[in-house]
């Protein structure tokens, strides 16, 4: 384990030291389906309403999205939304209006298109 190798080090190398852990939050991690047809479906959306292509990457903290996949095993799960992780859950953290007006614009054509209304 990676924390416990990491402690094991600290105590190897500083004499007296003693670490330890509890795991107070059993969340695993969840990786996302690159074959998921909701993630194909929602790239292609993000890119006919914007007009650029979707960046796909990864969240290394855990949300609503992250506990849904993982008690349900659905990697179809997907985090989608406006604004800046440099600025989430930090003193004046704000959106910028385009922002939710493009996630309102792509979400409200990604339903219309997986309902067969587009």
């Amino acid at each position: 384990m990676i924390v416990q190798d990491a402690i094991e080090r600290a105590q190897q190398e500083v004499p007296g030291i003693q670490g330890a852990y509890r795991i107070t939050g059993d969340r695993p991690p969840i990786e996302r389906d690159p074959g998921s047809p909701l993630l194909a479906a929602l790239s292609k959306t993000v890119e006919q309403t914007t007009g650029a292509p979707a960046q796909v990457s990864y969240f290394t903290g855990y949300t609503d999205t992250a506990v849904i996949a993982g008690t349900r095993s659905n990697h179809n799960c997907m985090s989608y939304g406006p604004g800046s992780l440099a600025l989430a859950h930090k003193p004046n953290e704000w959106v910028p209006r385009d922002d939710i007006q493009r996630v309102e614009a792509v979400l409200t054509d990604l339903l219309l298109s997986l309902s067969g209304l587009a």
